[in-house]
C-alpha cells in the first residue's frame, strides 16, 4: 500500500494562525519522515487539525504556544470561533488568537493562569496540553478531580490511558509541533468517558447531604457501528456495544484505522479519512539491526552470535513465519528451515516485528541500491497533472544505464507505483545520487539523497566486510555496489576487481542513510573549491625573483597568491617569458594549481576539467574597454547572454557571483548570492570602461544553469539603481544574528528604501551602523546586507539640462544626519510629471515622469507639520502637488532620478514666500486644536480657554506674513499691552484662576500692513512660561532655559528637532538648577546637528524619567506651561 497523496483546503481570516493552519502541498512533508511523528503529523493534516506552510514544511521542531494550541483545540473540537469572537474575559491576548482563546475558555477546554492573563505566548507544557485533550475525552469535570496538585492527577489519568505514548517531553517541559500532534493522535485514539457519580462518602445531617472525594467515570458507548471505525472491537464486548473513541464522535465515522503492512511488508496501520487513504505507517520494530556481512537469514537471526542471536523458540511457529526484502515475499507463513535459503547481505537494514505472544514473525528487509537523477521535467501535460503530478523524474546508474521500471512522478493519484517516494523539489535535481530501495518491479518504496565522501582513497580491503578508507575514515561497502565504470553493479565477488589510483586522485563515494556505500564514482573531478580566476602575475625582487599567481576563489571570492614554480608553462608560457621586463602580466582565466615541492603548477580549467560544469565564456586580455556580455546586468535577471555564446544561461536565487575590480596588480573582489548589477559598458571622467564574465553552469535538461558568474572590469559601474538605497535616518539599534558558521554576530537595523522602482521600503540587518545617505548593497553569505560606497554615493552632476541619468539631487549630510536646510525646490507636477528647477547650478529637469512604483515620503513632525501651509503628511503624487501649489511656500525635497524616471521624492520642508504687501490671519490653533479669535483683548479675555495645568500651550497661526505673539498676565481690562514672546526672551509667570489674553500679529513682508488677533487662556493653578536658546556644539549641547522646578544630572532632558529626537542629563559638573534659574547648562549626551536655526521642542523628565516636568517649543512659537 501506499500513501495517496490528497489536496487539503483550509481557509482562515488571520495570517497569524499561519504556524498551525496553513495548507501545505499534500500528505506528506519535505521536513518529516519516520523519524518524526510522520503517522500524526499526515492524520491530522488529514482531518484538519494541524498543517504545514505553503513550502510544503511542518516544521516539526517549533514549540507551540497557549495561543496556538487554542487553535489546535479549536479545530479539533470544531468551534465555530467566530461566534465567540470578543468574549475572552483575558486582558493580554491578540486579536488573531483571541476567539480560539474564548471558544476553549468558554467551553471549559482551557483556562488562565488568573482572571485576565492567559499567557498566550508561552509555550505550552506536556501538562497543559494533556489537561486540554482530557477534558475533551470528558476527564476533569470538577474540582475534586484534581487532587491535591492538578498536574499530578493529570500525568497519572494521562498515563493511564495512553496519552503520552511516543511523547518524549516531560510534564513541565515545552511541547513541538511533533509532539502535539503525536498527543492529539493519542486522544482521537482514546475511549471517551462520562461521569457516573461520586466514588466518596456520602454524609446525611438534618436537611442536608454532603458528598465528598471524587468523579467516577466510565467508557462511553454505543450500539451505532460508526464508532467501530478506529478500535475495531466486537460488539459482544460491553455488553454487545462499541466504546466511543474520540476521533470516532468527532468525524461521525468517517475517520478509519486498519491493521496493514506496508510497501516493506511491515505491520502497520492504514489510516482513512472520508474514504481517501491518508497513509500506510508501520509499527516500531521490536528489534532491528545494519548488516555487515552477507550471511544466511537464519545464521544472522539465530546461529551467529554476532548478530541478533535468538534462539528458535524465539521465532514464530512453523507455518506462521513471514520474510520480505524489499516488499518481495521471500516466503510468507514459512518455517525456521526456510531462513537458510534467503541471504542476507552488507548493508540490509533488518527489522523485526514480533506477534502477541512475543514471538518474532515478520522479518523485513530494507536494502538501498544507488540511482542518480537523469532528468527533472516540470513541464507535464494534462495527463499528468491530472493524476496531481508535478514533477516527472527519469533515473540511471553512474554508468548511464537506466535504473528502474520507467519515469516516476511525484504523484500519481491512483497508482503508488509511478511514484517517487522522498521527491523534494528543491534537493532532487538533475545530476543527484540517492540511495533507493527497488522491489523487482521496479517500484521505488524509498528514496533519500545519498551521502557523499570525496577525497583521494588511501585504503580498500575487499574482504566480506569490505570498506574503503578516505581521510582516515573507513566506509563500508554494501554488498552490491554502482561505479561509474561499470554496468550493472558489482556484486561482492566482482568489485575484488576494482582498482583505486591511492596516490592524489580524488573519488566520490555514496552512502545510504546507514553508511554504507552504495556507488563509487571513479572519474577524477575537480572540486570547485580548488577553481581559481587568476587575474596575472606578479613578479616580486625584494629578495630573489619569485612570481606570483594572484588567485580569487570562484567558490568563495577570497584573495590567494600562489607561489609559482618558474618553469611552469600552464599560462602559455613561463612566467618571465609572460612578464617581460615588467612587474605584472594579465592572465584573466580560470585554473587549478597542483603542488610541485614548495611552489604551484598552473593548469586552465575548462568543461573538460570536471563532470559536473560546464564553462562559458573568458575574458579579452586587450584593454579595459572590452567586454563579452551582450548586455547589462539587473539584480532579478533570469538570464544572460555572453557575444559569441549561442546559449542563453539561466540565473536563480543561488547563483554566486564574483565580482573582480581589477586594474592591474590591484584588485579588489566582493561576492554575492542571488543576483547584482553592473553595466556591460560604460563611460566615467571621459574613460569608456566594460564588463567581461566567465559562466561556470550545470545542465537542467537543455538549459545551462549559472552556478558561478566571474564579472571582471577595470571599474564596475551599476546598471541603473538595483544596487543603491536610500537610509533616511541613522541605524538606531543593534541586533545579533546567526552567522553561516552558527556563531553569533552583531548588526544594526535599519531601514532601507529600495531605489529599483519596486517602491519597497524594509527593515533589515546591516553589518555596520550607516548614518542617513545613499549607498549600494549586497547581501553576504549569512544573509545580511553590507552598505557599502559611502553615504553621499550616486550625487547626479549635470552638464545640461536633465535627459535619463542615475542620481540624487538635494540631499546633504550633515553629521549622522539630513542637512534640512539643503533640498532642491520643487517647481510643479504637470500629467505626473515633475519639474525642477536650477538643479545643481542653472540646469532643470523638466516634466520628469514619476516611476510607477515611486516612493515618496514626508520628514517633516506633526509639529513642523501644523505650521506649514500644507499640514498632511505628504506620501503620493496629488498631495506633493497640493503642497507645491500652495500660494507663497515652497516644497524643498531630495530627489532620485533613474532611466528618465522620478524614482523617490523626500520632502524636507516647506519655506514661506510671502508677498511683501499681504498680511493674514487665516486661523489658530492650540496644541493643534483651532481656537476662535477675536479682534480684541477684552473680547478674547471674556471668553477664555480653560488650559490643564500640565499642558503644553502651543500657538500656531496659519496665513500670510510674518507671525509674532505676545502675552498679557493676568488680564482685567483696557487695551492689550502684552510683552513679546520669542525666541530668548524672559520668563512668564501666570496665576492661577486669572485670565492671560495672547496676540498673533501678521505683518507683511515689507512691514506697511497688519493683522491682530487675540484668545486667551486660564488654569487652576500657577504656571510658567518659558522660552528656549539652544546653541549646538561637537559632541555636547548648551541648552539655556527657565524652571519652575530644581534640576539636577538625573532629571532626562530630551531635545526633538523635526523628527530627530536627542536626550541627555545635566553634565556632572554642571551642579543643580536653582528653580526659576535662567543660566546655560551643557548637557551630556545630547549631540545636535552643529548649526542652524531650527523648530522644535525640548522637555525636561523627572527622576522617574516619564514625568514631564517642563517643555517648550524652541525658536519663535509660544512655549509651555507647568
Amino acid at each position: 500500500m501506499r500513501n495517496l497523496k490528497r489536496a487539503l483546503s483550509l481557509a482562515l481570516a488571520s495570517v497569524m494562525v499561519m504556524g498551525l493552519m496553513v495548507v501545505g502541498t499534500g500528505a506528506s512533508y519535505v521536513d518529516v519522515s519516520s523519524e518524526q511523528n510522520q503517522e500524526a503529523i499526515e492524520v491530522l493534516q488529514a482531518v484538519g487539525v494541524m498543517t504545514g506552510d505553503e513550502n510544503g514544511n511542518f516544521n516539526p521542531d517549533a514549540n507551540v504556544t497557549r495561543n496556538e494550541m487554542a487553535v489546535v483545540m479549536s479545530n479539533l473540537l470544531d468551534y465555530t470561533v467566530s461566534s465567540y469572537k470578543g468574549t475572552a474575559p483575558f486582558s493580554d491576548v491578540p486579536s488573531w488568537a483571541e476567539p480560539y482563546v474564548a471558544a476553549c475558555y468558554t467551553n471549559g477546554i482551557i483556562a488562565g493562569y488568573d482572571a485576565k492573563t492567559f499567557g498566550g505566548n508561552d509555550s505550552v507544557t506536556t501538562g497543559q496540553a494533556a489537561l486540554m485533550l482530557m477534558k475533551a475525552l470528558g476527564y476533569f469535570q470538577y474540582q475534586s478531580d484534581f487532587g491535591d496538585d492538578w498536574l499530578v492527577e493529570t500525568t497519572r489519568q494521562g498515563s493511564q490511558i495512553g496519552l503520552f505514548d511516543d511523547v518524549d517531553t516531560g510534564a513541565t517541559q515545552a511541547l513541538t509541533r511533533n509532539d502535539v500532534a503525536q498527543m492529539v493522535l493519542n486522544a482521537l485514539e482514546a475511549n471517551m468517558v462520562q461521569y457516573t457519580g461520586n466514588g466518596g462518602t456520602t454524609i446525611k445531617g438534618d436537611g442536608y447531604e454532603i458528598t465528598t472525594g471524587k468523579a467516577t467515570y466510565e467508557d462511553r458507548t454505543s450500539t451505532n457501528n460508526k464508532y467501530g471505525k478506529i478500535d475495531n472491537e466486537s460488539r459482544d464486548r460491553n455488553d454487545g456495544k462499541y466504546v466511543i473513541q474520540l476521533g470516532e464522535d468527532l468525524y461521525d465515522g468517517d475517520l478509519e484505522k486498519d491493521a496493514d503492512a506496508d510497501d516493506f511488508g511491515r505491520p502497520g496501520t492504514t489510516w482513512s479519512y472520508e474514504g481517501d487513504e491518508i497513509g500506510t505507517y508501520a509499527d516500531n520494530a521490536d528489534d532491528s539491526m545494519v548488516i555487515n556481512k552477507t550471511l544466511s537469514a537464519q545464521a544472522i537471526l539465530v546461529t551467529d552470535s554476532d548478530y541478533f542471536d535468538y534462539n528458535r523458540k524465539d521465532l514464530a511457529d512453523d507455518g506462521d513465519l513471514n520474510l520480505y526484502i524489499n516488499g518481495d515475499a521471500e516466503f510468507e507463513n514459512g518455517d525456521y528451515a526456510d531462513l537458510s535459503s534467503v541471504t542476507l547481505k552488507a548493508g540490509d537494514q533488518v527489522e523485526l516485528f514480533e506477534n502477541d505472544d512475543k514471538k518474532v514473525e515478520t522479518i523485513a528487509i530494507i536494502r538501498y541500491s544507488l540511482a542518480s537523477i537523469k532528468e527533472v521535467e516540470d513541464s507535464l501535460s494534462s495527463t499528468y497533472t491530472n493524476k496531481g503530478a508535478s514533477y516527472a523524474i527519469d533515473l540511471e546508474d553512474l554508468n548511464e544505464s537506466s535504473v528502474g521500471s520507467g519515469t516516476y512522478y511525484d504523484v500519481y493519484d491512483g497508482d503508488s507505483s509511478k511514484e517517487l517516494p522522498g521527491f523534494n523539489a528543491e534537493t532532487y535535481e538533475e545530476g543527484t545520487v540517492l540511495a533507493v530501495a527497488l522491489n523487482n518491479d521496479g517500484d521505488v518504496f524509498a528514496s533519500h539523497v545519498a551521502k557523499t565522501a570525496e577525497g583521494t582513497i588511501t585504503t580498500y580491503n575487499s574482504g566480506s566486510k569490505a570498506y574503503v578508507t578516505i581521510d582516515s575514515a573507513n566506509y563500508p561497502l554494501h554488498a552490491v555496489v554502482f561505479t561509474s565504470s561499470q554496468s550493472p553493479a558489482l556484486d561482492e565477488e566482482n568489485r575484488k576487481s576494482l582498482a583505486f589510483n591511492m596516490d592524489d586522485s580524488i573519488y566520490t563515494v555514496y552512502t545510504d542513510a546507514n553508511g554504507y556505500v552504495v556507488g563509487i564514482d571513479e572519474t577524477e573531478s575537480v572540486k570547485i573549491e580548488d577553481v581559481y580566476y587568476v587575474s596575472g602575475i606578479l613578479k616580486d625582487t625584494s629578495r630573489y625573483t619569485t612570481y606570483y599567481a594572484q588567485a580569487v576563489s570562484v567558490s568563495d571570492g577570497t584573495i590567494t597568491e600562489f607561489k609559482l614554480d618558474p618553469t611552469d608553462t600552464g599560462f602559455g608560457g613561463t612566467p618571465a617569458t609572460l612578464i617581460g621586463g615588467g612587474n605584472f602580466a594579465k592572465i584573466q582565466g580560470l585554473y587549478t594549481f597542483d603542488k610541485d615541492g614548495s611552489n604551484y603548477d598552473a593548469k586552465p580549467y575548462t568543461s573538460a576539467s570536471d563532470n559536473t560544469y560546464y564553462v562559458f565564456g573568458a575574458p579579452t586580455k586587450a584593454n579595459a574597454t572590452d567586454t563579452n556580455m551582450a548586455d547589462k546586468l539587473a539584480r532579478d535577471d533570469t538570464s544572460m547572454k555572453l557575444t559569441g555564446v549561442s546559449r542563453t544561461l539561466y540565473l536563480n536565487d543561488r547563483t554566486n557571483y564574483v565580482k573582480v575590480e581589477d586594474d592591474q596588480a590591484d584588485i579588489d573582489v566582493s561576492f554575492v548570492t542571488g543576483g547584482t548589477s553592473v553595466a556591460n559598458t560604460w563611460t566615467s571622467g571621459g574613460t569608456t570602461y566594460g564588463t567581461d564574465a566567465i559562466v561556470i553552469a550545470t545542465k537542467t535538461g537543455n538549459n545551462y544553469v549559472a552556478s558561478y558568474v566571474v564579472l571582471v572590469s577595470d571599474k564596475f559601474n551599476n546598471a541603473g539603481s538595483d544596487d543603491v538605497v536610500f537610509v533616511h535616518e541613522r541605524s538606531s539599534s543593534s541586533v545579533s544574528y546567526t552567522d553561516a558558521d552558527g556563531e553569533s554576530q552583531s548588526g544594526w537595523a535599519t531601514e532601507l528604501w529600495f531605489l529599483d522602482g519596486s517602491g519597497n521600503k524594509e527593515t533589515v540587518t546591516v553589518t555596520t551602523r550607516v548614518d542617513a545617505g545613499f549607498y549600494t548593497w549586497e547581501l553576504n553569505d549569512d544573509g545580511v546586507y553590507e552598505l557599502s560606497n559611502g553615504k553621499t554615493y550616486n550625487a547626479l552632476t549635470l552638464a545640461a539640462d536633465y535627459k535619463d541619468e542615475t542620481g540624487h539631487a538635494g540631499f546633504t549630510a550633515s553629521g549622522n544626519d539630513i542637512d534640512l536646510t539643503a533640498g532642491v525646490t520643487l517647481d510643479s507636477i504637470y500629467n505626473n510629471g515633475l519639474t525642477v528647477k536650477n538643479v545643481y547650478s542653472t540646469h532643470d529637469a523638466d516634466d520628469v515622469a514619476f516611476a510607477e512604483n515611486v516612493i515618496i515620503a514626508d520628514d517633516r513632525s506633526k509639529a513642523v507639520r501644523d505650521n506649514d501651509p500644507y499640514t498632511s503628511a505628504i506620501t503620493n503624487a496629488s498631495q506633493l502637488k497640493s503642497a507645491i501649489d500652495k500660494a507663497n511656500s515652497d516644497v524643498q525635497a531630495i530627489v532620485y532620478y533613474d532611466d528618465e524616471e522620478v524614482i523617490m521624492v523626500y520632502v524636507l520642508k516647506m519655506v514661506a514666500t510671502a508677498d511683501s504687501n499681504v498680511a493674514e490671519i487665516n486661523s489658530v490653533t492650540l496644541n493643534g486644536d483651532e481656537v476662535s479669535v477675536y479682534t480684541t483683548s477684552a473680547a478674547a479675555a471674556a471668553k477664555p480657554i480653560t488650559v490643564p495645568v500640565s499642558s503644553t500651550m502651543t500657538v500656531a497661526a496659519d496665513g500670510l506674513g510674518n507671525m509674532t505673539y505676545k502675552l498679557q498676565r493676568d488680564y482685567t481690562s483696557g487695551d492689550f499691552s502684552g510683552n513679546t514672546i520669542n525666541q530668548g526672551s524672559s520668563q512668564f509667570s501666570g496665576t492661577a484662576n486669572k485670565v492671560d489674553v495672547i496676540e498673533v500679529t501678521a505683518t507683511s513682508g515689507d512691514g506697511s500692513k497688519t493683522v491682530s488677533r487675540y484668545f486667551a487662556v486660564k488654569t487652576a493653578v500657577d504656571y510658567t512660561i518659558s522660552n528656549v536658546g539652544m546653541t549646538a556644539t561637537t559632541g555636547t549641547a548648551t541648552v539655556t532655559f527657565d524652571v519652575a522646578t530644581a534640576l539636577t544630572a538625573s532629571h532626562k532632558i530630551q531635545v526633538k528637532l523635526y523628527s530627530k529626537t536627542y536626550e541627555g542629563t545635566l553634565a556632572a559638573d554642571s551642579g543643580a538648577v536653582a528653580a526659576s534659574a535662567a543660566t546655560s547648562q551643557s548637557v551630556t549626551g545630547l549631540t545636535v546637528p552643529v548649526t542652524g536655526t531650527y523648530f522644535g521642542t525640548i522637555t525636561v523628565y523627572d527622576t522617574d524619567g516619564t514625568t514631564v516636568l517642563y517643555t517648550a517649543e524652541i525658536a519663535d512659537q509660544l512655549l509651555s506651561a507647568t
